[in-house]
C-alpha cells in the first residue's frame, strides 16, 4: 500500500490539494499522510523568561527543570494548534475519510518546506496547493511548493489557483 502525503495550511488552495489528494488515496488504495507546519508565532517560555531577566537588570535563577516543562508545554499546546489546524482541514473540505488510513503529521517548529520534504520519503506522491498571486507572478510557484518539487523523496502535484480566488482578491486571471 501506498502513501498519499499532502499539505494543508488553512488556504483554499490547500482545501483543494486535499481533496484532490483524498479522491487520489481512494484511485491508488493507498494511506492519505495529511501534513501541518506549525511555527508558532509567540515566543517560547524560555526566551520569555530570559528577556524578563534581561529587562529588570538581574540575573535571575531559572530552575533548568522548570524551564524544560514550559518548552514541553509550550511544543504539546503548539502541537495541538496543529492537529486542530489537520481536523479543521478535514471538516472544511467535507469529505468522509473513513473508508481511509488517515495518518496526521502535526509538525511544530519547522519550515512547511522541510516538513513536507522529510514526510514525503519513500511516498507514492506529494500534493501541496500553489499560492499564486495573479499576473505573472500567479504562474509561479510559491517557496514551498517549488521547494517540493525540486527536493521531494517522491513525485509531487502542485494544485494551482483557481480563476475566481484570483478576481475575489481584485486580481485578473490570465487569460
Amino acid at each position: 500500500m501506498g502513501r498519499v502525503v499532502v499539505g494543508v495550511d488553512g488556504s483554499a488552495n490547500a482545501r483543494r490539494a486535499l481533496r484532490w489528494a483524498i479522491d487520489e488515496a481512494r484511485q491508488r488504495d493507498a494511506e492519505l499522510h495529511i501534513v501541518h507546519a506549525y511555527r508558532p508565532h509567540h515566543r517560547s517560555s524560555s526566551d520569555r523568561s530570559s528577556q524578563a531577566a534581561a529587562s529588570v537588570g538581574s540575573t535571575r535563577y531559572l530552575d533548568p527543570e522548570a524551564d524544560q516543562q514550559r518548552r514541553e508545554q509550550d511544543y504539546q499546546s503548539a502541537r495541538n494548534e496543529s492537529l486542530g489546524r489537520i481536523d479543521l482541514a478535514l471538516k472544511r473540505v467535507g469529505a468522509d475519510v473513513s473508508d481511509l488510513t488517515v495518518e496526521k503529521h502535526p509538525v511544530v517548529g519547522v519550515h512547511p518546506e522541510r516538513a513536507l520534504i522529510e514526510v514525503s520519503q519513500g511516498a507514492s506522491l506529494l500534493v501541496v496547493g500553489s499560492r499564486g498571486r495573479g499576473g505573472v507572478a500567479g504562474r509561479l510557484m510559491g517557496s514551498v511548493s517549488r521547494a517540493c518539487v525540486e527536493h521531494a523523496g517522491c513525485p509531487v502535484v502542485v494544485i494551482p489557483p483557481e480563476a475566481d480566488d484570483q478576481k475575489m482578491s481584485g486580481e485578473t486571471a490570465p487569460a
